[in-house]
């Protein structure tokens, strides 16, 4: 039985037997005790009947003789005995036990003869204990006794007994069936949905990475197949991710990679000399190999939570003025006005001050990139009290650093990717207009490692404002 709902079922039935048959047995011994009670009761209430009516038989003649057909119909003979009338409403005497009543005199010698004893027999002490006295005037005259009440019950009442226990039969086994109808109903309800992410699952296995599975409740089970959701959603999005990575780099790494085999070769057959111009491309398109190899290097390390950072409180102006300097000779060449906006009196900020300038450099170069002469490049450093971070906003205090830019602006729909590796709105993919595409991962893993959020904010033709948040030293 290696199937889950077999199992399920399996253990319902076993629970449901052993229910049913307990109510079954102690139902049953219900009946049977409390039946037995009522005809005991009956009993009594007939013998009481026959004691009355003896004690109006023996005041009427004063003798027991004849008192045989009385006690035959157990006080039931319609003899006209006076208070009674020798009346039973609980029935014939055929139900007053299932022996016969013995009769004794005042001195407890048998006159007629029953269960108990003969005629002419003296009844034991025991015998006398447990009999029914019969009185007339205060005065006793004789002994009623009824043997065997207790033993057997008659024909009549065996069969409804019988008939009784036969319809609890009946119901337990109707509550079975139900019960097995239901469990089994269940069983292959609660057990669908994790037969459909096992095949989901083996699937996913095989490499196929798109699937996904019906949520049909909100329970335990829903909540397990949302989260298998979630989870296949997150691996096609890696394998994906994965597969443009390795198609990035092979794309980034083309170039530089044929320039320097042409001009190797150029150089091997003499078609080129080496000339320092020549030399100095070689090694132009040596450092872009080095610069990406080390981005990729530093990304995975960020990305992988392995980069080290050496944090220290710091003035947040003075790192902020450091990078804007080493990059106004590029603005001023580009005839873009870059300044610096710093509010007076910030706290120092937490922060490993050489990853820091490299945020800035790659903000303010990807602003210099896509800003035209004539245009301008802003950084600004205000305190705030929200940190925006990966889905969460805390109100705690921090540094809000914003870097804008009078450039062409980002489109809606790249906006949300400006931050993923190797990504351009640029779709040529030309290194006029965007470098290897590194440079904003590489700041967003970076700001987010010292605890921070980045973010980027624009409208086409107006601009665009990439921010970022920073810890206040504590």
């Amino acid at each position: 039985m290696r199937s889950l709902w077999q199992k399920q079922l399996l253990a319902f039935l076993v629970v449901i037997l052993l229910a049913v048959g307990l109510v079954a047995v102690l139902a049953n011994q219900a009946i049977g005790s409390a039946f037995g009670s009522y005809l005991r009761r009956g009993v009594a209430a007939r013998a009481q009947l026959l004691q009355s009516a003896l004690a109006d038989y023996y005041a009427q003649t004063g003798t027991w003789r004849g008192v045989e057909p009385l006690l035959a119909t157990g006080g039931s003979g319609g003899l006209g005995l006076g208070r009674g009338q020798g009346r039973n409403p609980l029935g014939p005497a055929a139900g007053l036990a299932a022996g016969s009543p013995t009769l004794a005199d005042a001195n407890g010698v048998v006159i007629v003869g029953g269960d108990a004893g003969v005629a002419g027999q003296q009844l034991s002490a025991s015998a006398l204990a447990a009999a029914l006295p019969i009185q007339v005037s205060g005065r006793t005259v004789g002994y009623l006794l009824i043997g065997g009440q207790q033993t057997a019950y008659s024909t009549l009442e065996q069969e409804y007994l019988t008939a009784v226990n036969r319809a609890i039969a009946l119901a337990g086994l109707a509550a079975v069936l139900v019960a097995i109808g239901l469990s089994l109903f269940l069983s292959r309800r609660l057990t669908a949905p994790l037969g459909a992410m096992t095949k989901a699952a083996q699937a996913m296995a095989q490499g196929d990475l798109r699937q996904q599975v019906p949520v049909r409740s909100q329970d335990e089970v829903g909540q397990l197949a949302t989260a298998f959701n979630q989870m296949a959603g997150a691996l096609a999005q890696a394998e994906t991710l994965r597969r443009n990575l390795v198609a990035d780099v092979a794309h980034e790494l083309r170039t530089p990679l044929a320039v320097l085999q042409g001009h190797i070769e150029g150089l091997q057959d003499g078609v080129l000399a080496p000339t320092p111009p020549t030399l100095d491309r070689l090694h132009e398109e040596t450092l872009l190999l080095t610069r990406l190899v080390d981005d990729l290097r530093e990304l995975s390390l960020a990305e992988a939570g392995e980069l080290k950072l050496e944090r220290l409180p710091s003035d947040l102006g003075e790192l902020l003025r450091r990078a804007v300097a080493a990059m106004q000779p590029q603005a001023t060449e580009k005839g873009v006005t870059l300044t610096l906006d710093v509010a007076p009196d910030l706290p120092p900020a937490h922060v490993d001050a050489d990853r820091l300038g490299q945020v800035m450099r790659n903000l303010l170069a990807n602003a210099l990139r896509y800003t035209t002469a004539g245009g301008s490049v802003t950084v600004m450093a205000r305190q705030t009290e929200k940190t925006r971070g990966t889905g969460v906003t805390e109100e705690v205090p921090a540094l809000l650093v914003a870097v804008a830019d009078s450039g062409p602006g980002i489109a809606p729909d790249d906006l949300p990717h400006v931050f993923d590796r190797f990504y351009r709105a640029d779709k040529s993919r030309s290194r006029a207009s965007g470098g290897a595409g590194l440079g904003l991962a590489i700041v967003k893993q970076l700001v987010e490692a010292h605890g921070g959020g980045v973010w980027a904010e624009s409208e086409v033709g107006k601009g665009a404002t990439f921010k970022f948040t920073l810890p206040v030293a504590g």
